[in-house]
């Protein structure tokens, strides 16, 4: 990978000259080609990619990082996967990268996990040069810096239940389950208080052993055994920092470290194995003088009996050196002709080494202890610590083929040069074959990322809001029965289902151009009206029918953008999904559905109340109510509308309405969907665990209890330099109109839902306004139909009587009937999953597109003349000669007769 800090247009580079404190220029070819030319050079000192400087200033080999000998490269790089660091996968296998890496731009993780810097060139022109600078930001998506920047760690190693900070910020500040000795640290409480009672003899930011012992954070995961208990070397969250020596038997089953030189050896405590060599054990050639020696994890280790190791005694000289060191006489023959061989003396070292030195003979090699033979090739035999070790020792591969080695699993590593792998490596998290066939078709916690980029994330990042895998799916799979996409979207669509998005376009047109007719004919009307005799109580009708029209109108506005929505997020909305439910459109259209809903339910109640009186009050229904009464009334509809659809956006009120926002860089959080009173509770945690929040008083967290919206809660800590507020960016806000796709309010509510009581009012309001208008019309109804039944009229004159009746009571029922299908449905469901009982989402999804428009669709209809002007032009009302006739007849009718009808009539101009 090319070095961004040694890219430039010029060709010479200056370095120190051997003499005289000078300098010289050389061509750019020399740098990096590993052949120092500079005098006080160094491959360090030009960043080349193949070397990187230690801690203590040695420059080394790229190479000797994590080879398995801890004898080479830097100090720091001590070989050990275990313990506070920035952990990896390089060249296949599991690496603690030494903490400089981090910042070179050099990629050494195999998925360039450890670019943690991203750095943009800008270019300054000086003279005839041209130089470089560059701008380096942290990348927060790959990379996590500890709370009190001592050490980068990998973001994925956040909340893994495995420290990795040595303060421990990486684990114990999570939202869900974390390790048990988080709850050891003594924590600082406003005012100085202290959360243990042991705050005697601990400090704040210390860790309690729990018998009087307090050792500091950084004693956690460090490979001393500092508490009695091991409690801050335990291997469920330390993964093998404890010394074997130092194991007890409540440690039983776990990885300990066995005292090794050069090599890192692993052992597991108290098994019944012995699996620690002699100490030193590692390049050299220390071998257990006396079987079965003396290991560690078995025998230094305070196991049970229950293990009956035979431990050998180490000071009755159970450790030695191995064999002594002798010669070895054989002959060495020369083409097959004895004639010219000669006698050749070996070492002990070169007997038995797998290479025929006794070429007559071949008795160096004959008959050895402890070695593999090979079927075929030029080497014999090889140690059988090389025998199943995943890499081909003999010529012909006979040990490592799947006879020899039963246990192991077969892949191509390491780039080609092994051929097996241990069998525990399959599906243990981290790609070890080539092709990952050791981590395909695995059953355990985990999903495929369908691109492969990456192969495959944990249970525990699916569906938390994070691109985790490169094409997003998962966070949007194809199929999944645990999928927790919302009742109306779908991988691809904005609504999912193909009948409700074409029922969104047509309830849209309907909704638009039915009310958009109804406003014009209205309209037109009232402005003729006025001409004639002004605003009159006869205006009444058609100012509330105009009224609900421009209501409606709304609705169908809301529907048509819904459809564009869908449309314009048509095969990605998945992917956008957050983005599209926080954005101030589909804000603004909640709001213009709940304005609309309840301008046409108040305006529905308003017609009910006015015809009611029509016929209670026949005689008085010209004059009352005046014009004047009725506007009145139709701006505070409008007005109590408006202020309902926003009182959900109130700053004050987001605890209860928008308690959801999206805080997308803190890795602390399961979801990047968090609630308000999850990031309180994590900011107390913050202020109590870090002993930096020593200053902060009792008032400041109090007033972060109660805090009532997401700035309120930011600013408790704003005045703190400390405050960390990159884990608390919030980028967007999920308020009561983001619960869906769709944008609805919410309707179907629990207890648990902090809007309950409002929402639950607005169904309450909308159910007992349908209980008004049923009952309104059924009274109409009644009182029409008995003074129809008490007047004596001619048979004409009751023809046209009945027939008024029957067109009256279909009216009436048009309108009961769209008005029980609108919200008597959404009431009960809503009463229901209130109470207890869980109401199926796709309900959700046909009282947000069908029935909630239904009215705003239909309304136009049943409200204005259309239905009856259109039966009328199409012949199905009364023939012209009967209408004549009847119209003879009520000429004649008698006064009292007149009077009834005049009450008949009015009551069917009112409907």
């Amino acid at each position: 990978m090319k070095d961004w800090r040694w890219e430039s247009t010029r060709v010479w580079n200056s370095c120190g000259f051997p003499y005289r404190n000078r300098t010289c220029a050389i061509n750019r070819s020399y740098v990096c080609n590993q052949t120092i030319a500079c005098h006080t050079g160094a491959l360090c000192d030009a960043n080349c990619p193949t070397h990187y400087r230690c801690q203590n200033h040695d420059c080394v080999e790229r190479a000797t990082l994590c080879d398995g000998n801890s004898c080479k490269g830097c100090p720091e790089d001590d070989e050990w996967t275990s313990g506070a660091g920035f952990k990896c996968i390089r060249q296949g296998k599991l690496c603690r990268l030494p903490q400089q890496l981090l910042w070179d731009g050099v990629q050494e993780c195999d998925e360039g996990t450890d670019l943690c810097y991203l750095t943009t060139r800008r270019s300054n022109i000086d003279g005839r040069d041209i130089r470089f600078e560059h701008d380096v930001a942290f990348d927060h998506s790959l990379c996590f810096e500890c709370l009190d920047r001592s050490m980068i760690i990998p973001r994925h190693g956040v909340c893994d239940g495995v420290i990795d900070c040595s303060d421990l910020s990486d684990e114990c500040l999570c939202e869900g389950e974390r390790p048990r000795i988080c709850d050891d640290i003594i924590l600082n409480l406003p005012d100085g208080n202290l959360l243990l009672s042991e705050s005697s003899k601990c400090s704040v930011g210390q860790v309690s052993c729990g018998n009087g012992t307090c050792i500091n954070r950084t004693s956690v995961c460090d490979t001393v055994a500092d508490c009695q208990d091991n409690r801050d070397e335990k291997f469920q969250y330390c993964r093998g920092t404890l010394q074997c020596s130092d194991g007890l038997p409540a440690d039983r089953g776990g990885e300990c470290r066995c005292e090794t030189r050069c090599v890192v050896k692993s052992a597991v405590l108290c098994d019944g194995v012995g699996d620690c060599p002699p100490p030193g054990f590692g390049w050299g050639t220390v071998r257990w003088g006396k079987e079965p020696g003396h290991p560690a994890d078995e025998c230094e280790a305070r196991c049970s009996n229950s293990t009956a190791f035979p431990c050998v005694d180490p000071a009755t000289g159970a450790l030695g050196l191995g064999e002594p060191q002798y010669s070895f006489v054989c002959n060495v023959v020369f083409d097959g002709n004895w004639n010219l061989a000669l006698v050749l003396e070996l070492d002990s070292e070169r007997e038995c080494d797998g290479v025929v030195e006794c070429t007559g003979t071949q008795e160096d090699e004959v008959d050895c202890p402890d070695r593999f033979y090979c079927l075929a090739g030029n080497r014999i035999s090889i140690e059988q610590s090389e025998v199943c070790d995943g890499f081909e020792d003999c010529d012909d591969g006979a040990d490592e083929n799947n006879i020899t080695c039963p246990h192991r699993f077969f892949c191509s590593a390491l780039g080609g040069t092994a051929v097996s792998i241990e069998a525990e490596l399959e599906c243990d998290f981290n790609i070890n074959c080539d092709d990952n066939k050791d981590e395909l078709n695995c059953t355990d916690d985990r999903f495929y990322c369908e691109s492969g980029k990456p192969l495959f994330v944990t249970k525990r990042q699916q569906f938390d809001g994070r691109k985790d895998c490169e094409d997003l799916t998962d966070e949007c799979p194809i199929t999944s029965p645990d999928r927790r996409e919302d009742i109306f979207s779908s991988r691809y669509q904005l609504i999912a289902n193909p009948v409700l998005r074409a029922l969104v376009w047509i309830m849209g047109l309907l909704a638009i151009f039915g009310n958009a007719v109804v406003v014009f004919g209205e309209s037109k009307q009232l402005v003729k009206t006025n001409k004639k005799k002004g605003l009159t109580s006869l205006s009444v009708n058609h100012m509330l029918v105009l009224n609900l029209a421009v209501a409606d109108f709304l609705m169908g506005i809301y529907l048509i953008m819904l459809g564009i929505a869908g449309a314009v997020y048509d095969q990605r909305f998945c992917a956008n999904e957050l983005i599209w439910r926080s954005s101030s459109v589909c804000t603004t259209m909640g709001i213009l559905v709940v304005l609309s809903s309840e301008t046409s339910v108040s305006t529905m109640v308003l017609l009910t109340a006015f015809r009611l009186y029509a016929i209670l009050n026949p005689f008085n229904a010209s004059s009352k109510p005046t014009p004047c009464q009725v506007l009145i009334s139709l701006c505070l509809v409008w007005v109590v509308s408006l202020a309902l659809a926003l009182v959900p956006l109130t700053a004050h009120l987001q605890h209860m309405f928008a308690e959801e926002a999206l805080i997308e860089n803190n890795p602390f959080f399961e979801n990047v969907v968090v609630d308000l009173d999850s990031a309180k509770l994590w900011m107390e945690k913050l202020v109590i665990f870090d002993p930096e929040y020593s200053n902060v008083t009792s008032d400041t967290v109090l007033e972060m209890k109660k805090s009532t919206s997401w700035e309120e809660l930011k600013k408790t800590l704003a005045h703190d330099e400390n405050n960390n507020v990159e884990f608390f960016d919030v980028s967007q806000i999920l308020g009561y109109y983001s619960a869906d796709s769709v944008c609805i309010p919410r309707l179907f509510v629990s207890r648990a839902d902090k809007a309950w009581p409002y929402s639950l009012a607005i169904t309450t309001y909308n159910f007992l306004a349908f209980v008004f208008v049923l009952c309104g019309y059924t009274f109409i109804n009644f009182v029409s139909r008995k003074s129809a039944l008490k007047r004596k009229d001619s048979n004409v004159t009751k023809t046209l009587a009945e027939n008024r009746m029957r067109a009256m009571q279909r009216k009436i029922i048009r309108l009961i009937a769209t008005d029980f299908c609108c919200w008597v449905p959404i009431s009960i469901m809503a009463f229901i999953n209130f109470s207890g009982v869980p109401v199926p989402n796709v309900a959700y999804a046909v009282s947000a597109i069908l029935l909630l428009p239904i009215n705003s669709a239909l309304n136009p209809i049943l409200y204005s003349n259309f239905v009856d002007n259109l039966t009328s032009k199409l012949g199905l009302t009364c023939q012209k000669g009967g209408s004549n006739k009847g119209y003879s007849a009520s000429t004649r009718m008698s006064s009292g007769s007149r009077s009834a009808i005049s009450q008949n009539t009015v009551v069917s101009t009112a409907i």
